[in-house]
């Protein structure tokens, strides 16, 4: 609205477009010259246009019925880079345009550009076709985000499995100054209140993922966490120390 009275026209750009230096000259021109009395949108640039010409700058739209109804007519005027409608008609297109779009049966129509192609034969629709020169607008150069979902590199190796490996006698999570998860070198991260890590060791004993998080944690651990085996053996909790490397005594 502009002083209190509604307008007329409404005219929906999308965010990239430049509009011509003589647009409103132009525009003015359209309307008053060359569209039809029953136009309900005009699409001020349509690409892959397909209809009847009417006027030198005009298409009436009609749906591509050498594409199937099932995939909503897909194929012909795209885009919605400028849009012009009669504001007393708004509503009513926009009713008969969501029935289109939101069709269950036919989910090509969620492209709005085809689907309101696609009933350009129960709606009045006309376009500027994409490549008249100069036509009323160009696009700001950013591209469509279509384009690139459909230009997109996917990937399709196959994900790797990484297996967990238990600690075994041979395993330098549970021995003395070796390199184990938890660090690295010849000071110990780890000592013990009892027991021995050769001990651990030979008895090839292994830790829960649990129990690894409190020994990180540097929480006291019952043997129990440990294997039956660990318990039986009579070594005794764990809890972190200062230094670095493995998980010891």
């Amino acid at each position: 609205e502009e002083g209190g009275q509604q307008q007329p026209l409404a005219l929906v750009l999308e965010d990239d477009v430049r509009l011509e230096a003589d647009f409103a000259v132009k525009l003015r021109r359209l309307l008053t010259d060359e569209a039809p009395c029953d136009w309900s949108v005009i699409s001020l640039k349509s690409a892959c246009p397909y209809g009847i010409c009417v006027t030198p700058h005009l298409t009436r739209v009609l749906p591509d019925v050498n594409e199937p109804a099932d995939r909503c007519r897909h194929g012909v005027n795209y885009g919605f880079y400028g849009m012009l409608y009669p504001v007393s008609s708004l509503n009513d297109l926009r009713t008969t345009l969501a029935r289109r779009v939101w069709d269950p049966s036919v989910p090509h129509c969620l492209d709005i550009d085809v689907a309101l192609a696609s009933i350009s034969d129960e709606v009045a629709y006309y376009a500027v076709p994409f490549w008249q020169k100069p036509g009323f607008l160009q696009m700001g150069g950013h591209g469509s985000t279509r384009t690139q979902n459909d230009h997109a590199q996917v990937d399709t190796t196959e994900p790797q499995v990484v297996s967990s490996v238990a600690a075994s006698p041979s395993s330098p999570m549970l021995s003395s100054g070796v390199g184990g998860p938890f660090g690295a070198g010849g000071d110990s991260d780890y000592e013990a209140l009892s027991g021995s890590a050769a001990q651990v060791g030979s008895a090839g004993t292994s830790a829960s993922p649990a129990a690894l998080a409190q020994v990180a944690l540097g929480e006291a651990i019952a043997p129990e966490a440990f294997s039956p085996l660990a318990a039986a053996t009579g070594i005794g909790s764990l809890r972190q120390g200062p230094g670095s490397g493995g998980i010891v005594q």
